[in-house]
């Protein structure tokens, strides 16, 4: 899904309209159909940073790199990593190899 799609749908799923999501953002609802629309993006940071707040998602969601919403998810998890004991961050990264791997051969065989 492009930008614009996904910003649609974030604020589809709030039930706002264009214009209200334009007043959050310091634009109007036209502004928001042309984001939308994909005939502009935002060109500030500003804007950009007041998307991830106001609908709690991370760059990567909003340009669909990711298809993990929560942003907080990914630091949670993070965060619960750095409380393993050795052993068992090296039995993680293990079995994440091994989890990868698994979808590679998964991919190769549906591919």
């Amino acid at each position: 899904m492009s930008f614009g799609e996904i910003l649609k749908e974030l604020r589809e799923e709030k039930h706002i309209t264009q214009e209200q999501l334009g007043k959050v953002l310091g634009v109007s609802g036209r502004q928001i159909s042309n984001y939308e629309c994909n005939h502009q993006i935002f060109r500030d940071e500003e804007s950009f940073q007041k998307i991830f707040k106001f609908f709690g998602v991370s760059a990567d969601y909003l340009f669909g790199l990711s298809d993990d919403k929560n942003y907080n998810n990914i630091f949670k998890c993070l965060s619960d990593y750095n409380t393993l004991s050795p052993e068992l961050k090296k039995e993680f990264l293990s079995y994440l190899k091994y989890l990868l791997y698994k979808q590679k051969m998964s991919n190769n065989k549906n591919g």
